[in-house]
């Protein structure tokens, strides 16, 4: 019997439920009126309870000790029959972490998609903050600063705000309501007819300034805007090779996870020793797997296509000709 291994997802109930007993008998001290006695569980009892689950998967026929195994524990932590209902929950939430945690890791994907999605909304709100210090030209327009051209050149705040790193086509329009002005304009490859691919440019966002065709020209600021912060440096892989990860990690965790909770919901039903009630919450446990990786599936495959349309939206393409050179 001693040869039947510990999984270390069974141990990590064990310290789970360690750590439970801890608090419950701290919020016990701190209580004006406490409801029952303190639960004290001593290394002896621990080290029995350890040799029952082994000898409870080996009278299973089994050679390591299952996250079924541990919920025999309902029945040898409590003290009192009033400490019975907390320790049946505490037990079955400690079995229920291990599950979510460390069997199948869905915390850490679920921690990973809440990253990646505040990532993206930081990214999204960033480009969408409007920047004081930019001076509005006729109440709709930036105005690009330091280009070779016969006049201004305007570009649309709205447009400027959407603007990101990946690059979106514009095409130039002489305004003919204007004197010597000029006005970029989001081109579709619908327009592909009607405008000149010399007059077709892939605009970046900037700092306060716009890139044209990969040269940087400045936007025209307000006499007194303040400096910008200094530019914080972002250490993170980017967004395509997380989404990348989180893609491999979502489908290997799809691709085991049925077989390992069918084993293991036959293995809980076919238990000599749990319990009724036991076994009908193990079932319940047993079915979040596959109702949070549906989630999980879809909440990525929504933010793939989020991130799809508005980074493709306008292919980046390079034109033949330019404009637009470097400036001096």
């Amino acid at each position: 019997m001693k040869a039947v291994g510990l999984h270390y997802s069974v141990l990590e109930v064990i310290h789970s439920l360690k750590d439970k007993l801890e608090d419950y008998n701290r919020q016990l001290e701190n209580a004006d009126v406490p409801a029952s006695p303190a639960l004290y569980v001593s290394d002896r009892r621990w080290k029995k309870i350890v040799r029952l689950l082994r000898a409870s998967a080996f009278l299973q026929g089994n050679t390591e000790v299952r996250l079924s195994d541990c919920l025999l524990m309902v029945h040898c932590l409590w003290n009192e029959t009033g400490q019975i209902d907390w320790v049946r929950d505490a037990v079955l939430t400690a079995v229920g972490e291990s599950v979510r945690g460390y069997v199948l890791n869905l915390s850490g994907i679920e921690a990973d998609l809440q990253a990646l999605k505040k990532e993206l909304d930081s990214a999204g709100a960033l480009r969408e903050r409007a920047d004081a210090g930019l001076q509005l030209v006729d109440a709709y327009y930036y105005q690009v600063e330091r280009v070779r051209l016969a006049g201004r050149l305007l570009l649309f705040a709205s447009d400027y705000q959407q603007l990101d790193d990946t690059g979106k086509q514009f095409y130039l329009h002489k305004d003919k309501y204007k004197t010597d002005c000029y006005v970029l304009k989001k081109y579709d490859p619908s327009m592909r007819g009607k405008v000149s691919p010399s007059k077709v440019y892939t605009l970046r966002r900037g700092r306060r300034s716009v890139f044209i065709n990969d040269y940087e020209y400045p936007l025209l600021c307000t006499p007194d805007c303040t400096a910008l912060p200094a530019m914080e440096v972002q250490s993170h892989e980017d967004l395509p090779a997380r989404f990348s990860r989180l893609e491999q990690q979502l489908s290997h965790v799809e691709a085991h996870c049925g077989d390992w909770v069918k084993e293991e919901a036959d293995y809980c039903a076919n238990h000599l020793f749990v319990g009724r009630k036991e076994k009908e919450a193990m079932s319940r446990i047993l079915g979040e797997p596959t109702k949070a990786l549906f989630r999980y599936r879809n909440e990525l495959e929504e933010m793939k296509h989020a991130y799809r349309k508005e980074n493709e939206e306008y292919p980046s393409e390079r034109p033949e000709n330019s404009l637009f050179g470097a400036t001096s």
